[in-house]
C-alpha cells in the first residue's frame, strides 16, 4: 500500500513538473511573439512616416517647378530657380524611393511576425526577421526625411530666386559710401547650416573667403550650378551665397 502511494506521488510530481516546463516554454514563446509584433508595428510606423514626408517632398518639388516656370525678374534669377527646381525634383525622387524601401521592409517585418504566430517557424527566427525589417524601415524613413528636407529648402530657394530684384546700379565715385550694416546671424543650433559652413571651408582652398570656379570643381553639384549660386555675379561664391541654398 505504501509503495503504491509512493509510486502515485512520484507520478503526480513528474506530471506536475512536465506541465510546469511546458507552461514556461509556452510563456517564453508568447513573449517572443509579442516582441516580434512590436517590431512589426514599429516598422509600419516608420513606413507611414516615410510615406508622409515623401508626399511633402513631391509637393515641394511641384512648387519649385512652378516657381521655375514663372517669369523671373532677372535672367540670373531664372537660371537659379531652374537649378533649385532640379535639385528639389531629384530630392523628391530619392524620398519616394526611400519611402518605398521603408514600406517593403515593413511588409517583411509584418510577414515575419505573422509566420511566428502561425507556428511554421521558430519564434526566435521570426523575431530576428521582424527586428531586421524594422531596422531597415527606420533607416529608409530617415533617408526619406532628409531628402524631403532638401526638397523643401530647394523649393524655397527657387521662389526667392524668381523674386530676386535686379542688382542696384553702382554708386557714383564722388558720393560718400555709407558704412555697411553688418548683421551677424548665428546658425549654431542649425545642423544643416553648420554642415554647409564646414563644406564651404573645405572648398575654400586658398582661404580667401570665397570659392572660385576652380575650387567649386570639387563639388559636382556646385560646379554645375555655379552661376545660379553666385547671385552677386562676381565670379566668386562667398559664404552667404553658398549657405543661402539651405536657409
Amino acid at each position: 500500500m505504501n509503495n503504491r502511494n509512493l509510486q502515485s506521488g512520484m507520478l503526480a510530481a513528474a506530471i506536475a513538473l512536465a506541465c510546469g516546463v511546458a507552461s514556461a516554454q509556452q510563456a517564453g514563446m508568447s513573449q517572443v511573439r509579442h516582441a516580434a509584433d512590436s517590431a512589426a508595428d514599429a516598422a509600419r510606423l516608420e513606413a507611414e512616416a516615410a510615406r508622409l514626408v515623401a508626399r511633402d517632398a513631391q509637393q515641394a518639388a511641384a512648387v519649385a517647378e512652378a516657381a521655375a516656370d514663372a517669369p523671373a525678374l532677372t535672367a540670373r534669377g531664372e537660371a537659379s530657380a531652374a537649378y533649385h527646381a532640379r535639385v528639389a525634383r531629384d530630392a523628391a525622387l530619392r524620398a519616394q524611393e526611400s519611402a518605398q524601401s521603408a514600406a517593403d521592409a515593413a511588409n517583411r517585418s509584418g510577414a515575419a511576425s505573422g509566420v511566428g504566430h502561425a507556428g511554421t517557424a521558430q519564434p526566435l527566427d521570426a523575431l530576428a526577421k521582424a527586428h531586421g525589417g524594422s531596422h531597415e524601415a527606420g533607416v529608409a524613413s530617415l533617408v526619406a526625411q532628409q531628402a524631403a528636407a532638401e526638397a523643401v529648402v530647394s523649393s524655397r530657394a527657387a521662389i526667392e530666386a524668381v523674386n530676386a530684384p535686379p542688382p542696384q546700379p553702382p554708386v557714383a565715385p564722388a558720393m560718400a559710401q555709407p558704412e555697411p550694416q553688418v548683421t551677424v546671424t548665428s546658425h549654431v543650433s542649425d545642423p544643416a547650416m553648420v554642415a554647409a559652413s564646414r563644406a564651404f571651408d573645405q572648398l575654400d582652398a586658398d582661404r580667401d573667403g570665397a570659392v572660385s570656379r576652380t575650387e567649386a570643381a570639387a563639388e559636382a553639384a556646385l560646379a554645375t550650378g555655379f552661376d545660379a549660386v553666385d547671385t552677386s555675379g562676381d565670379g566668386r561664391i562667398d559664404r552667404d551665397e553658398y549657405t543661402a541654398r539651405i536657409r
